[in-house]
């Protein structure tokens, strides 16, 4: 792939999934004891084709009123459905109640509506990305949707047109009670249909809700989160 087009995808990824839900530095952490296991909440290699590669799978330090945050991502990666993606992201955080994990959504959600909001996530791509020669200009919004997962949901897809080539990116976030996930589906395409970014949020949706009900706690070290049990991903609608 286009080294200029690969730096631009990898751009989108890091400066909506990183720059909203999490500011992961490089070191990884361990989780406080008794945490709920965020790894296995996450997109599992299981929940895709063979051969997806991970490009990211660590705890990484969370933010205020944040108990833990996970982050894990491939590059590329193919939904069960067949819809290959050039970067696919997962965060996944706990915060310290459920009221402040709706806080947490209600913020990132406004911050797709508002003009200042999305003024500053473009500014975030522009400079992530100035090799690629993208301009404010050249990222556009589409409008939002509520897929339903979760308690509360919202679908925000992207394009960037890069020159001759464009870069869709389908941002999907979700609350299911004290857990707050994402899920950034990045294509080099055109079009990619929202099913496609839904469907992997409802496996994580049905991934969290799995977790919580079992219990399951993270290790002393924190678990690598190898597998995991599919979920109905891929629909490429």
């Amino acid at each position: 792939m286009n080294r200029r087009l690969r730096r631009l995808a990898g751009a989108l990824v890091v400066t909506i999934a990183a720059g909203i839900l999490v500011a992961a530095v490089a070191q990884a952490v361990t989780p406080p004891a008794g945490t709920p296991d965020l790894a296995l909440m996450a997109l599992q290699p299981g929940d895709l084709e063979p051969g997806a590669t991970v490009t990211l799978s660590r705890y990484v330090p969370p933010a205020a009123k944040v108990i833990a945050e996970y982050d894990r991502d491939f590059s590329p990666a193919t939904t069960v459905g067949g819809v290959r993606l050039e970067e696919l992201s997962t965060g996944v955080l706990l915060a310290r109640s459920t009221a402040n994990a709706t806080r947490l959504y209600v913020e990132l959600r406004a911050i797709f509506a508002s003009k200042l909001g999305r003024s500053v996530l473009i500014a975030g791509i522009v400079k992530s990305s100035k090799l690629a020669g993208i301009t404010a200009k050249d990222v556009h919004f589409a409008p939002a949707s509520d897929p339903g997962l979760g308690a509360q949901s919202l679908n925000q897809p992207m394009a960037i047109h890069a020159r001759s080539r464009d870069v869709l990116a389908d941002f999907v976030v979700l609350r299911v009670g004290a857990v707050l996930a994402s899920v950034t589906a990045v294509v080099l395409r055109p079009h990619l249909d929202r099913s496609v970014a839904s469907a992997l949020g409802r496996t994580v949706a049905a991934h969290i809700t799995a977790v919580l009900a079992g219990g399951g706690a993270s290790g002393p070290t924190g678990p690598t989160g190898a597998t995991g049990a599919t979920g109905a991903t891929g629909a490429t609608g």
